[in-house]
C-alpha cells in the first residue's frame, strides 16, 4: 500500500493534525472511489454471512410452520440452486476486488480513476445479483403464501385484466381497421402494432386457462394437491401482459391520432440586423494622468455593405485624436464614407483631461429573423417577427416562399418533411396517368384538365396552399420533377423556379412586398432575370469579438 493510502488509513482522532499536513501534497485516486473500495471488504463479509443465514433457513425448513406446504416447492423449484448462484455471483465480487481492484486501489494513480469507475460498477453489479439470489427464496415463500391465502381475490383480478385486454383489443382492432382504409401506406405499421397486442392477449389467455386448472381443484375433494404457484405466477404474467397491452394501445391511439394531423409551415419573410460594437480608449501624455480609460459605444446598427467593410478590415486601430502643441488632430484610417455611416461622436463623455484617443471595433454581430405562414389542417395564421439563430437563418436562406417543415395527413410525426420544397408539393396526389390525362385525389384536391394539360386543384379549404405559391398552378411536369428529386435535399424545382432566388417567387405579392424584397432589390432583380445573386460575404458570419485596439494605450 502507497504511502498516500498509509496516510488515509490514519486514526483520525490520534494523528488527525498529521493526516491534513501529509494528504494536502498527495495526489492519488478521487475520494469518492476510494471511499467505494474501502467499503467493499466489508460488503463482501456481510453479504457472506447473508447468504450462510439464509441457506442455514432452508436446510431447516422442517422447522417453518408452514413446512408442510412449502417443502414441495423448495424440491421441485431447486431453491437451493439460488444460493449456489449466490455465492458465485460473489466470488466473482471476491476476485475481481483482489486481482483487479485492490491493485489499483494501492497504486493510487489518478491517471486510472476512470478504470477504477468500471470495475467499482461491475463489483456492485456482481454484490446486488448475488444478493438479489440470496433473497429469492423469502421473497417467494412469501409469495406463496398469499397466492394460497388470497387465491380467490388473484383469480378475480386475472379474470378482470384478461376482460379488460380483450376489450382494449377489440376497440383498437376497430380503430385501426378505419385508419387502414383512410391511410393504407400505414397499413404494415398498424398490422404490426395490431398483432403485437393480439400475441399478449393470446398469452395471456393461455396463462389464464392454467390458472382456471388449478384453481377449480380447489372445488374438486378428491384432488388433494392444488398448486398455488401456477395460479400466483400465471396471475403475474397476466397484469404484466395487461400492463404492457395498455402501453401499446396508447402508443397506437398516438400515432393514428397523428395521422389524422395536417401541418405546413412556410417561410414567408426574413431579415438580418447587423451591429458593430466601437470601442475607445484615451489618455493624456502628462506624468500625472495614469494608465487612461477605456469605454465602449452602444451598438451601432447599419446595414449589410458597412457591417461588410468593418467586419472584413484588416485595420487595427479605425481613428486617432491627437494633440500636439496645442492643435487637435482627428484622423480616420478608413474610408470616410464608412467612418460616417456609424454615426458616431467621437468625443462622447471622453475625459476632458484627456487629449489622446484610439478607436477600433471591439465586436460585430448580427440578429436573425424569421416570418412565418403556419397552416394546421385548414387553419392558417401568419406569425410577426422571431427571432432565430444564425445557423438557422442562413440555413434558410434560400428557402423564402418555400415550405420548411411539412407533415401531410396519412404521415407520422417522425416523416415530416424538413427538407425545403414547394408549399404543398407533398401533398398532392400521386397522380395515375390515363391516356396521358393525370387523374386521382385525395383530401386536398384532385387532378384536372384544361387545354389537354393536367393540373392540381385544391378544394376550397385548401386553396390558402396555391396562395402562398403564386398565380401559376401546379401541373402534371412540376409534381414528375418533384418526385423524382434527390431525397434528403431542398428542391427549387426545375430550372429554380421556387425560393429565395426563384424565377416565379416574386410574381407573388406577398414575397414581391416582403422587407426581404425590400432590403434585397439585387436579389430580386437577379430571381426575375435568372441571374443567381453572388452569396454575401456576411452570409453566415457569426457574433466575433475583435479587440484590435493598439497594443499599448496610455502611460
Amino acid at each position: 500500500m502507497g504511502f498516500c493510502k498509509m496516510v488515509k488509513n490514519l486514526t483520525k482522532s490520534i494523528l488527525l493534525i498529521l493526516s491534513i499536513v501529509l494528504l494536502s501534497g498527495c495526489e492519488g485516486l478521487p475520494e469518492n472511489l476510494v471511499e467505494e473500495i474501502e467499503r467493499m471488504e466489508g460488503k463482501q463479509d456481510r453479504l457472506t454471512r447473508f447468504i450462510e443465514q439464509r441457506e442455514t433457513e432452508l436446510t431447516d425448513l422442517s422447522k417453518h410452520n408452514e413446512s408442510e406446504f412449502l417443502t414441495h416447492y423448495s424440491q421441485s423449484e431447486d431453491w437451493a440452486e439460488h444460493f449456489t448462484k449466490a455465492n458465485r455471483q460473489l466470488e466473482k465480487a471476491k476476485t475481481l476486488y483482489e486481482d483487479e481492484i485492490s491493485p489499483f486501489y494501492d497504486k493510487d494513480d489518478p491517471k486510472d480513476a476512470t478504470s477504477v469507475f468500471k470495475l467499482n460498477k461491475q463489483f456492485s453489479e456482481f454484490i446486488q445479483s448475488s444478493t438479489a439470489s440470496a433473497r429469492y427464496v423469502n421473497e417467494r415463500i412469501t409469495f406463496l403464501i398469499n397466492s394460497r391465502d388470497n387465491s380467490s381475490a388473484i383469480h378475480s383480478k386475472a379474470n378482470q385484466h384478461l376482460f379488460e385486454m380483450n376489450r382494449l383489443q377489440d376497440e383498437l382492432s376497430k380503430t385501426t381497421q378505419q385508419a387502414i382504409s383512410t391511410y393504407p401506406n400505414k397499413s404494415d405499421d398498424l398490422n404490426s402494432r395490431l398483432l403485437s397486442i393480439s400475441k399478449l392477449v393470446n398469452q395471456s389467455e393461455s396463462s389464464h386457462s392454467q390458472l382456471n386448472i388449478e384453481y377449480d381443484k380447489k372445488t374438486e375433494h378428491s384432488i388433494k394437491f392444488v398448486d398455488y404457484a401456477v395460479i400466483g405466477d400465471q396471475a403475474q404474467t397476466i397484469e404484466k401482459s395487461l400492463s404492457e397491452v395498455n402501453k401499446q394501445e396508447e402508443e397506437t391511439n398516438r400515432k393514428i391520432s397523428q395521422l389524422e394531423k395536417s401541418y405546413v409551415k412556410v417561410l414567408t419573410d426574413q431579415r438580418v440586423e447587423y451591429y458593430l460594437v466601437i470601442r475607445r480608449a484615451s489618455w493624456c501624455d502628462g506624468e500625472y494622468c495614469g494608465n487612461g480609460s477605456e469605454s465602449s459605444y452602444s451598438p451601432i446598427k447599419v446595414d449589410s455593405t458597412v457591417f461588410e467593410y468593418f467586419d472584413s478590415s484588416q485595420i487595427a486601430t479605425l481613428a486617432t485624436l491627437r494633440r500636439s502643441w496645442g492643435r487637435e488632430t482627428f484622423k480616420i484610417n478608413v474610408k470616410k464614407d464608412m467612418w460616417k455611416a456609424l454615426s458616431l461622436n467621437e468625443k462622447y463623455r471622453l475625459n476632458r483631461n484627456h487629449t489622446e484617443a484610439d478607436y477600433w471595433i471591439q465586436k460585430s454581430y448580427t440578429k436573425t429573423f424569421h416570418k412565418y405562414v403556419e397552416i394546421e389542417n385548414d387553419q392558417s395564421k401568419e406569425t410577426g417577427w422571431q427571432s432565430v439563430s444564425e445557423t438557422y437563418f442562413w440555413k434558410q436562406y434560400d428557402n423564402l416562399g418555400m415550405a420548411i417543415l411539412t407533415k401531410p395527413y396519412g404521415f407520422y410525426e417522425e416523416d415530416a418533411i424538413t427538407d425545403a420544397q414547394p408549399v404543398g408539393m407533398a401533398t398532392i396526389a400521386e397522380p395515375v396517368v390515363k391516356d396521358g390525362v393525370a387523374t386521382g385525389s385525395n383530401r386536398y384536391g384532385e387532378w384536372r384538365q384544361s387545354n389537354g394539360l393536367s393540373f392540381w386543384h385544391y378544394y376550397g379549404m385548401y386553396h390558402m396552399y396555391r396562395g402562398l405559391v403564386g398565380p401559376s398552378r401546379y401541373g402534371y411536369n412540376d409534381w414528375s420533377g418533384y418526385n423524382g428529386r434527390r431525397r434528403g435535399s431542398s428542391y427549387y424545382g426545375r430550372n429554380n423556379r421556387w425560393g429565395t432566388f426563384g424565377s416565379s417567387t416574386y410574381s407573388n405579392s406577398r414575397y414581391q412586398n416582403s422587407g426581404f424584397a425590400r432590403a434585397n432589390s439585387g436579389a430580386v432583380y437577379s430571381a426575375r432575370t435568372g441571374k443567381r445573386a453572388s452569396s454575401s460575404s456576411v452570409r453566415g458570419a457569426s457574433s466575433s469579438n475583435r479587440n484590435r485596439g493598439p497594443s499599448s494605450r496610455g502611460k
